[in-house]
């Protein structure tokens, strides 16, 4: 596995060379320290252990987690509903666990990065200790990430579980999805018809894919992604056009405005006449268009555009591999696993955001053991 990503990275590295300029080494570089724990997570040998304690310790330590992240959402909940706030449409904004303070709002991806890593990680105590679960972390937990409202991470998760265990729990998938639906009708009714409309709208452009650009600029970015594939299938097949050049969060750092305090810009021919511009014009946008349906970007589109999409399956191979090696998840479990990640990657540059998987890597490595059966706690 290492020789295999040092190469695929060697390989990025001289890419990016050749198509922008030595100076963007610099966006490659940023592009691979953002997917580190990626790296670092494919290259790693699990150590494997069958120690019950440590099976126990490692649930305490997931439930005070949990438990904190309860008490800071809802703390955020109870301020923001004492000043006047409803929990329709944009409430689920302030709602970061203990990625912000719970008495200050700021637009930022926090209560992205905090549903993403949520969603993971009970869906992970549920799916290592069952039975011995604690129910009200678990119905707190599903509220907090409920009221948090990042809509198309909830549809991910809800699509992810239904096709990975419809066939073995379906009266528990369908009470799961009434759980949602109903929340949604009787505290987010706004966000349950925007929710609605959206679904619609993406299915009436299967028909004509050139629907997608009149309705968003995330639509418009697929587009020119589907053009930019016709017209350059070579890079797109093998080498993609270098890391931090086309659509990826590194990217993004080097127009000098997705964060102000960033050294400099240098962006490439491409972004700067595509990506950029939607970038600009999501930037000018009202507020209630800023949600990530119209992002011009995704983390699916960056990743496969700037390494190709054979080092893309590649890693992602190796990545799914590694998963399988830890022996904690059946095959039910993985498979929901895959189509979360991938699922939600196709709207945001998830894999990016090492804030969020920081916590897959650092719940799975403890507990790369095989499975402990009758574990009682």
């Amino acid at each position: 596995s290492l020789l295999i990503v040092i190469l695929i990275i060697i390989l990025n590295l001289l890419t990016t060379v050749y198509l922008n300029g030595v100076t963007f080494i610099a966006n490659s570089l940023l592009f691979w320290l953002f997917i580190l724990p990626i790296v670092a997570f494919i290259i790693r040998k699990p150590t494997f252990y069958n120690s019950q304690k440590r099976t126990i310790n490692m649930k305490k330590s997931l439930e005070i987690f949990l438990w904190i992240q309860i008490i800071f959402s809802f703390l955020s909940m109870i301020y923001r509903l004492s000043i006047g706030f409803t929990f329709d449409v944009n409430f689920g904004d302030i709602i970061a666990g203990t990625l912000r303070s719970p008495f200050a709002y700021s637009v930022d991806a926090s209560n992205v990065i905090f549903t993403f890593a949520m969603i993971l990680t009970i869906f992970m105590y549920i799916s290592i200790y069952r039975k011995n679960v604690n129910r009200y972390i678990v119905i707190l937990t599903l509220f907090s990430i409920f009221a948090a409202s990042v809509n198309h991470l909830i549809l991910a998760a809800v699509l992810a579980i239904g096709v990975s265990f419809l066939k073995n729990k379906p009266i528990k998938i369908i009470l799961l999805s009434l759980f949602f639906v109903g929340l949604y009708s009787f505290l987010q009714q706004k966000n349950l018809e925007l929710m609605i409309e959206r679904i619609s709208n993406l299915m009436e452009a299967v028909t004509d894919v050139n629907l997608l650009a009149s309705l968003s600029t995330k639509g418009a970015y697929f587009v020119n992604m589907i053009n930019d594939i016709k017209n350059n299938f070579f890079n797109f097949l093998f080498t993609g056009f270098g890391a931090g050049t086309y659509s990826s969060r590194a990217s993004l750092f080097f127009t000098g405005e997705y964060v102000n305090s960033f050294p400099f810009v240098n962006m490439s021919e491409y972004f700067k006449n595509n990506t950029y511009p939607l970038w600009k014009q999501l930037l000018e946008a009202p507020n209630w268009l800023s949600g990530a349906f119209h992002y011009p970007y995704s983390g699916m589109g960056s990743v496969i555009m700037e390494l190709g999409l054979l080092n893309s399956l590649l890693l992602g191979y190796l990545f799914f591999k590694k998963i399988k090696k830890f022996n904690i998840f059946n095959f039910s479990q993985r498979l929901f696993l895959i189509i979360f990640i991938l699922v939600a990657n196709l709207i945001d540059n998830y894999f990016e955001y090492y804030q969020a998987f920081f916590l897959l890597y650092y719940i799975l490595f403890p507990l790369s053991s095989i499975k402990i059966k009758g574990v009682k706690t």
